[in-house]
């Protein structure tokens, strides 16, 4: 027999006790008295965490992808002209370009800055070779440097008009 209390201290009615086979169960049939590892398998192993998992694993998964193929890059520009175009004695033959790429792995490897101009003004000559009476004019040197994780990638772009003087 179970006595129920008044919360004075004294027995207010009895009542038999349940055996542990009466015990009430949810929906879900989850019994209230199982242990904890039944608790963890029946909850662990249910169809909605699996789900939950794959939503998880497919987001971070997305998140990786999309982090390593995101990048950083600056662009930057110098112009400068080596030929004196004061008078109307000229005309534009055509536009040169020429460029080159370096790439540094931590820091590592690559050209310098002053060195990859040069190769560039190199390219340029070797892609547009100046005839009798042309030249350069208008030349600019364009820098784009690309940011992905431990690898810089620089990109030296020199373009120049190449002029015909009458």
């Amino acid at each position: 027999m179970q006595f129920m209390w008044d919360g004075v201290g004294k027995p207010t009615s009895a009542r038999p006790a349940l055996p542990a086979k009466q015990c009430a169960k949810p929906k879900d049939g989850f019994m209230i008295n199982k242990s904890k590892s039944q608790f963890n398998k029946h909850f662990i192993n249910s169809k909605s965490n699996t789900f939950m998992k794959r939503i998880l694993t497919l987001t971070t998964v997305f998140a990786i992808v999309a982090i390593m193929f995101s990048s950083c890059a600056i662009h930057t520009g110098i112009g400068m002209s080596n030929a004196s175009l004061s008078q109307n004695n000229f005309k534009m033959v055509k536009y040169a370009t020429g460029d080159v790429k370096t790439t540094k792995i931590f820091g590592l490897g690559g050209l310098g800055k002053q060195a990859m101009v040069a190769e560039a003004k190199q390219e340029l000559l070797a892609n547009y070779p100046l005839q009798d009476g042309q030249a350069l004019a208008n030349m600019t040197v364009d820098w784009k440097t690309g940011f992905y994780f431990f690898v810089v990638v620089t990109k030296c772009t020199v373009t120049a008009d190449v002029i015909q003087f009458e």
